[in-house]
């Protein structure tokens, strides 16, 4: 069981660096672009964003889940917009620097009018970026899992291991978003590919075996040659790890320590 200072300590890293997402952005997007008469609720909805961040992603872990799985819908979509809001934007520094390096050489002249319509234009185009790459997510996220081969060439490995066959399952992150229905259909693929060994590497959980254990019990249904074998990723740390580890283990899940 960890520390309860631990706790406080991780809580106000992460809010410390949400928060100062949240204010680069405003300052970047908002109050950069110089708009008369601005309305001063804006910079209060950057921080009532920013405090509800953390406190969303803790609220879906607490409440039941027919709650949780909304918070956690709307909490993870809008840190989805966030990053990638907050990437375009760390780009567009270098429309702005150039800019500022076009002036400062006299190449440009010193016109704040142009200025203005820069940054509006570079906000402008984040906003609509963040959004057309977001609804691009979500429906990449809606659409069937790929399965993509990769052939491995290994030139010390025996004639006879000539197509072995290993199926990799990564980041399947079981928890408020993701349920037992949808991971039922996963093994159902796996198995269809008739398998020599099955690898999940790692994130497969975000919540205790209380809450998952009937959504991850499919599991028990992979079939391998020569067996279905886990390693544990961070999420798992974050859900119990030794619990977990005991679980998988009851359904004939291999965990490698």
């Amino acid at each position: 069981m960890r520390p309860w200072y631990a706790m406080v300590v991780f809580l106000l890293i992460v809010s410390s660096i949400v928060g100062g997402v949240h204010y680069y952005l405003y300052a970047r997007l908002v109050r950069g672009m110089a708009f008369e008469g601005l309305p001063r609720f804006v910079p209060g909805l950057f921080a009532l964003s920013a405090t509800l961040l953390p406190v969303g992603m803790i609220a879906s872990r607490l409440l039941p889940r027919s709650v949780g799985n909304t918070v956690a819908l709307v909490t993870f979509t809008w840190m989805g917009l966030l990053v990638l809001t907050l990437f375009l934007t760390l780009g567009s520094e270098i429309v702005r620097g150039g800019s500022a390096l076009l002036e400062a050489t006299r190449i440009l002249p010193n016109d704040p009018e142009r200025r203005t319509f820069l940054a509006r234009a570079l906000s402008g185009g984040i906003a609509l970026s963040a959004l057309g790459l977001g609804a691009y997510g979500i429906a990449s996220v809606r659409s069937p899992v790929e399965v993509k081969p990769v052939r491995v060439g290994l030139r010390r490995f025996p004639k006879t291991m000539d197509g072995f066959r290993i199926v990799q399952l990564s980041d399947v992150h079981i928890g408020p978003t993701i349920d037992g229905t949808w991971l039922r259909g996963i093994v159902e693929r796996v198995n269809a590919l008739e398998p020599d060994i099955v690898a999940i590497t790692g994130d497969l959980v975000d919540g205790s075996v209380a809450e998952l254990r009937d959504h991850v019990a499919p599991l028990a249904d992979l079939k391998a040659k020569h067996g279905v074998f886990f390693v544990t990723g961070n999420h798992e740390y974050y859900s119990g790890v030794d619990a977990w580890i005991a679980e998988l283990e009851t359904l004939g899940v291999k965990v490698l320590r």
